[in-house]
């Protein structure tokens, strides 16, 4: 095929081959390539005729294709399979399309390091992807990354409701077992423990309902095959653990020990600990003023936000909070302007109010 191919899909579309831009001006021809690129297998000519160009008679619409085609062609012609039945997009090496790597991408993190836009912007592209695909799993991880996203900007009504329609999504896949609930069901907690109004026995109810699905997951991972690997598990038991505490179910104290025991056998920013990490914070405020462990922590929030820019928002709340309560207020003011003007470009008002709050507050 010659040349690389990259097509950006999330956001406003770009192409590129052999890393040169490529402008295709035609509306409809950029779209049929991106429907290509989006959708597998080949695509019957009177499909792709109908759904770009329905309105005009058959003749018409057959004969546009064929110009839109052959406009492809000169310019991604080596990435095409054409032919007089169907047109087939081909990926393979050389080739990227952000779109697809939606499957593969298990967290909002990751798929805002693929977005090139706000929150609200990622979560249509998500919510698109989502009523649009025909696999399963594809749909499942889209209702996931809308959770995250959700959850990441502050949604956290919405992100509960979602977490818990991934969860049964993810039972489903998988005969109805409860094996597959158990990332979803601490996405859900955290999200109640922010959610105000939120009773304590509920949110206690779900939290109960992670455990039990985590430890059930980990009995059976050798007999089913599972393949969690050494790192999943630990996230997993220090999101517990700081959301039991946060529930008033241990003592903070003692959670904050075992938490930061646990972050020291993980390898440094490890996704999908957002609100563990944030939670956390909390819990240290909530002590004694104790300058060590405040450092402690604060390095392992540096690290989570060097390599999640998109919570830079609402850890770099965190941090502020951390760093004074160890002293250092005029570094803790920084953190907090810089979460402020993070939020602000984000789009994400409720890390937006918090960190103004502690801004002047700091002052």
């Amino acid at each position: 095929m010659g040349d690389s191919l990259t097509l950006l899909l999330l956001g406003p579309p770009e192409l590129a081959v052999g890393g040169r831009p490529v402008d295709i001006r035609a509306a409809k021809t950029r779209a049929l390539l991106c429907y290509l690129a989006a959708t597998p297998g080949p695509r019957p000519r009177p499909e792709l005729a109908a759904l770009l160009w329905g309105e005009r008679p058959d003749a018409n619409a057959r004969g546009s294709l064929r110009l839109a085609l052959s406009e492809l062609r000169k310019e991604v012609g080596g990435w095409l399979d054409i032919t007089r039945e169907h047109v087939r997009f081909r990926a393979g090496d050389g080739c990227f399309v952000d779109h697809g790597r939606l499957a593969q991408t298990p967290t909002v993190a990751e798929a805002l390091r693929l977005w090139r836009g706000d929150f609200e912007a990622a979560r249509a592209s998500f919510a698109e992807c989502r009523a649009r695909t025909v696999d399963p799993r594809v749909a499942e991880n889209c209702a996931g990354m809308l959770a995250e996203t959700a959850l990441w900007r502050g949604d956290f009504e919405q992100a509960a409701e979602l977490f818990a329609d991934t969860a049964e999504q993810a039972a489903r896949r998988v005969g109805g077992d409860d094996l597959g609930r158990h990332w979803c069901l601490i996405g859900q907690v955290e999200a109640l423990l922010r959610l105000d109004g939120t009773s304590a026995e509920r949110i206690g109810q779900v939290l109960a309902a992670a455990r039990a699905s985590t430890d059930r997951r980990r009995s059976q991972e050798r007999r089913l095959g599972l393949r969690d690997g050494t790192v999943m598990p630990v996230i997993q038991e220090m999101r517990l653990l700081t959301a039991a505490a946060r529930l008033g179910r241990v003592e903070p104290g003692q959670a904050l020990t075992t938490a930061l025991e646990l972050a020291a056998r993980l390898p440094a920013g490890r996704r999908g600990m957002l609100e563990c990490w944030s939670g956390l914070a909390e819990l240290l405020v909530s002590l004694p003023p104790d300058a060590a462990t405040a450092r402690r922590l604060d390095r392992y929030l540096a690290a989570f936000q060097s390599r999640h820019p998109g919570a830079a928002a609402r850890i770099g709340w965190a941090r502020a909070l951390v760093l004074a309560h160890g002293g250092r207020r005029k570094a803790a003011r920084k953190a907090a302007e810089g979460a402020m003007r993070t939020a602000e470009r984000l789009r994400a008002p409720y890390d937006h109010r918090r960190a103004k709050a502690l801004t002047e507050r700091l002052a």
